[in-house]
């Protein structure tokens, strides 16, 4: 009965996320090569962090590297 609510679900779209500005301006292609931009960067980042050894660098690095992605990611 689980498989046949779920699929009854998705066949309605009940999870389908209203369209507003936002959700319009998230699907757009700008913001989906600045999603992808920030992805590369942390995976640049993230183990050049680690590799350092150092928990207080890895601590500001990580919030950094946060503060940027919300500030990049933000049209508004």
């Amino acid at each position: 009965m689980y498989w046949v609510s779920l699929y009854f679900m998705r066949w309605i779209q009940f999870w389908r996320v209203p369209e507003t500005a936002s959700t319009k301006r998230v699907e757009s292609r700008s913001h989906c090569r600045r999603v992808q931009w920030i992805k590369n960067v942390w995976m640049i980042m993230l183990p050049a962090l680690l590799i350092t050894g150092q928990l207080a660098l890895l601590t500001f690095g990580v919030v950094f590297m946060t503060f940027l992605s919300f500030m990049f990611l933000d049209e508004y």
